[in-house]
């Protein structure tokens, strides 16, 4: 069996702890889809491993879909079987964004998409 693992964004490039943390898993034989902005950032993980490098904005609803639609194709419907989300979003709380307003949303209101 194939353990399946997305690293969302978080310094996937070289040197930052997403990048480390693909690694660490891909050693172990997982097999990892790891993530950033800028697929030029991760070309490493790419190059010397054969990881699976797909470009997402975690604060561009879009960029999101996309990448959940091809992760999906990828493993064929089945899912992943470990998501790490270390990505972090620094807005001020002053410009409300999807994220923020649903950590900050008392869980009996209904959140609306922007």
């Amino acid at each position: 069996m194939t353990l399946r693992m997305l690293i969302k964004p978080c310094r996937c490039s070289a040197g930052g702890i997403g990048n480390a943390l693909a690694r660490a898993f891909h050693a172990r034989g997982l097999r990892v889809f790891a993530t950033a902005r800028s697929l030029e950032k991760m070309s490493d993980l790419k190059s010397d491993l054969g990881i699976e490098c797909l470009s997402l904005d975690v604060k561009d609803l879009a960029s999101v879909s996309i990448c959940f639609a091809e992760v999906e194709k990828r493993v064929d419907g089945k899912g992943l079987d470990y998501l790490v989300n270390n990505a972090g979003v620094g807005t001020p709380i002053s410009s409300p964004t999807p994220l923020n307003t649903a950590i900050l949303s008392p869980p009996s209101k209904k959140i609306k998409p922007y």
